[in-house]
């Protein structure tokens, strides 16, 4: 049993297609990395991963199972999936009135040790002298450090990210990806999409996105891409 599994998804918006039948699989322990062209699809894709948005067609299961979504968020084994599954998007959704320090203790919680995982994760991603700031007063690349470091803090089961070291340079792409190695060897289930193909030979399997279809590693090198 995958952590996370999709099967047979189809997205279409408005008369365009998408994904056609696209299935995958990324389990526990696992970094796996999504590949594709500008435009491809592949924050659509992770969108329907994260239950934002519905898919045309098709499933995706958690822990083998489907959540429910007559409930706001969708539950599991009558729980919110969230932060079991955190989703931390491109255009990095930080609250604009709040410090970095705020945004992350923002969904805090007794059970989470948040205390030592903030100091931590703010200084292996090397934010730990930006807690004090707005996310108006951060580059790019901080603001898609201290985005990555809020989702961390909380220890989610399955990690899905939309380009998040699109703004780093080599250094700093290359650790952050080694903090994703780390983070899934813990224990969870890491997705990251990427334009960066020796970020992407790091990871343990790789799916690309292609004229509309989801191929695995395999199938990709097969067709030269």
């Amino acid at each position: 049993m995958h952590d996370l599994e999709a099967a047979e998804l189809t997205i279409v918006k408005g008369a365009h297609l998408v994904l056609r039948d696209a299935s995958l699989q990324v389990g526990c322990g696992s970094l796996t990395a999504l590949t594709g062209p500008s435009g491809s699809g592949k924050t659509s894709l992770l969108r329907v991963l994260a239950f934002i948005d519905l898919p045309t067609s098709g499933v995706v299961r958690l822990w083998g199972k489907e959540p429910s979504r007559e409930d706001d968020p969708p539950t599991i084994d009558s729980g919110p999936i969230y932060p079991l599954v955190m989703y931390v998007p491109q255009t990095l959704a930080l609250w604009p009135h709040l410090t970095i320090h705020d945004n992350l203790s923002f969904a805090h919680n007794s059970r989470f040790r948040y205390d030592s995982e903030l100091v931590t994760t703010s200084h292996d991603l090397e934010i730990d002298d930006l807690l004090a700031r707005r996310p108006a007063h951060l580059s790019q690349g901080q603001r898609q450090r201290a985005a990555l470091a809020r989702a961390l803090v909380l220890r989610p089961k399955i990690l899905l990210l939309d380009e998040v070291t699109s703004a780093l340079d080599d250094r700093l792409a290359n650790k952050v990806w080694g903090i994703l190695r780390e983070f899934a060897k813990s224990g969870a289930a890491v997705l990251a999409s990427t334009h960066d193909s020796s970020l992407a030979e790091q990871c343990d399997n790789i799916y690309c996105i292609r004229d509309n279809m989801l191929a695995s590693r395999q199938l990709c090198c097969q067709e030269g891409h």
